[in-house]
């Protein structure tokens, strides 16, 4: 167990400890903002545990309305709700795998993907927040498109498989994307909000 308040965190350790004695407990404090603390955490844990094979991130660190919220708060918010859950994870899977020996996995695209379902939290968000003042808050999602930053990332050899995981078996292009986001901005998108558009030939439906 691991939190912020010291005393807090001891207090529960002893009252769990005596709760349930047959079980090794521990504790540490932690302000999840320190990026080796959290790194230390884990070594702490694992170098005490025959074995890790959990992990619960529970912090939280609600906001007002977003017009509300300073730069200071959104730093501290995004450090510990997203940045401090992708450094645990992080080393908690090191350690594990470390103890296991190395196995191979297919790429996950964890930066890409928890930064843009961020995006599409935040997306969601929002346009509740504002909704009643009329003000619109939408996504588009594109797929894949052919665009030069598509070509340095998928090599010749891989674009093939690419394309054909794609129902509509061709790329798109970023005039369709602009369409979408023309739409989304015009009046004919006047009763949606909260919305995330893909475009993407079909591989989310």
């Amino acid at each position: 167990m691991t939190d912020r308040s010291e005393d807090a965190g001891k207090k529960l350790l002893e009252e769990l400890k005596a709760k349930y004695p047959s079980q090794e407990l521990a504790f540490e404090s932690l302000d999840l903002q320190d990026v080796d603390g959290i790194a230390r955490l884990v070594e702490t844990f694992n170098a005490r545990f025959k074995r890790l094979d959990g992990l619960a991130n529970c912090a939280n660190i609600p906001s007002p309305v977003a017009h509300e919220v300073d730069d200071k708060l959104w730093e501290i918010t995004t450090n510990v709700n997203q940045r401090a859950v992708w450094l645990l994870q992080k080393h908690f899977i090191a350690a594990v795998l470390g103890k296991k020996g190395k196995e191979e996995a297919p790429a996950g695209g964890y930066s890409i993907v928890g930064t843009k379902h961020a995006v599409l939290g935040y997306t969601r968000a929002v346009s509740k927040e504002y909704a009643t003042q009329n003000i619109r808050v939408n996504l588009v999602a594109p797929g894949n498109i052919e665009t030069p930053m598509f070509n340095q990332v998928i090599s010749e050899d891989k674009r093939a498989a690419v394309v054909d995981s794609v129902p509509m078996k061709r790329m798109g292009e970023p005039v369709e994307i602009a369409k979408a986001v023309a739409f989304l901005l015009s009046s004919e998108a006047s009763y949606i909000t909260g919305a995330c558009l893909p475009v993407d030939g079909g591989v989310t439906a």
